[in-house]
């Protein structure tokens, strides 16, 4: 029973760490802060409204880095230091979101819609989730499509789009995890009933 235990947990702490070779789209997906500097890319959308991607810290604080009709293939990035600043430690969930302006400019604060987070939505004003995450092109890169309209719009999450890199990690699909963990789990204890008969 013990080997077997050992073998589930073992599955489950590797598998948390591990990028899988082809992660299927994450709906409400999260990147996690690993500790460095973080590059965010622009890689493009089909947005119309204006939406400029931040990094929102514990304190309300936020770090704007990228518009959704800049350069495409322009980066910025978050130094550790910065990263600190915002409350964030090795391990923390980041909280990454768009702010939406539909008046067309980030100076106009009359044109400001909604800020839409990454994640579960529970921080969203529709309380929906706006983000898919997906691998990217490098070994250590993560795609993440947002969708900026109001209960999820068309939900093709391609209106603004970014690959995260250096510093952060997704996580692979946790039912996955879960299921073969509690599997392993089931095996062990079936053996243990099997050995008292």
């Amino acid at each position: 029973m013990i080997r077997y235990l050992s073998m589930a947990i073992a599955i489950l702490l590797v598998g948390s760490f591990a990028k899988p070779a082809h992660a299927d789209l994450i709906l409400g997906g999260e990147l996690f802060y690993t500790g460095g500097d973080v590059t965010v890319t622009l890689e493009g959308g089909e947005a119309a409204y204006h939406n400029f991607l931040s990094l929102y810290g514990d304190l309300g604080d936020a770090e704007d880095l990228l518009e959704n009709h800049g350069d495409l293939g322009y980066s910025a990035t978050i130094t550790a230091a910065e990263m600190a600043a915002l409350g964030y430690e090795a391990g923390d969930a980041l909280m990454f979101g768009i702010g939406v302006f539909t008046g067309g400019s980030h100076d106009d604060p009359d044109g400001f819609t909604a800020i839409y987070l990454m994640g579960d939505g529970t921080d969203n004003p529709d309380l929906i989730m706006h983000a898919i995450l997906d691998d990217g092109d490098a070994p250590d890169e993560y795609r993440v499509g947002f969708e900026d309209l109001y209960n999820g719009g068309d939900r093709d999450f391609n209106d603004t789009v970014f690959a995260f890199s250096d510093g952060v990690r997704g996580v692979p699909e946790p039912g996955t995890l879960l299921l073969l963990g509690m599997g392993l789990l089931g095996m062990s204890a079936r053996r243990r009933m099997t050995a008292k008969a």
